[in-house]
């Protein structure tokens, strides 16, 4: 999806799915399925999983890729799916990439870690991940 085709879409409300685990911690990717479906019966205008309620920063990159493809899966292009990332460049870059190989719209990409760089690091930060995905 292009970028201006993306913003066109996002017109009202995006939702931020829960992401669900399991009593042993394990993604309970069922669960998720069950909160899309749900979601997705609302006039929404797009998804992003996972991002901060859905438990970015708790998530392993194969984690966090599994919910991408559940997600991405369950919605069917019906509304533009995001993604969430962050952390530093390399994992940002990462996830990105492997998000948008499994076909999200967009990337919601988080400020690093650890804030306070100058200008030129936050620019280079963000170029890094738009060029990865």
């Amino acid at each position: 999806m292009q970028p201006t085709e993306l913003r066109n879409k996002l017109q009202g409300v995006i939702s931020f799915p829960v992401t669900p685990f399991k009593k042993d911690l394990s993604l309970d990717l069922d669960g998720l399925r069950r909160n899309l479906r749900s979601l997705l019966k609302h006039p929404i205008c797009a998804v992003v999983a996972p991002a901060g309620t859905g438990e970015i920063h708790s998530l392993s990159p194969a984690e966090h890729l599994a919910i991408v493809k559940t997600t991405v899966e369950e919605v069917k292009g019906r509304v533009p799916v995001l993604t969430g990332t962050g952390f530093n460049p390399p994992i940002a870059a990462e996830l990105a990439r492997q998000a948008a190989a499994a076909g999200v719209s967009g990337i919601l990409a988080f400020p690093p870690y650890y804030p306070g760089q100058d200008d030129e690091g936050i620019v280079a930060y963000y170029r890094g991940i738009a060029e990865t995905s």
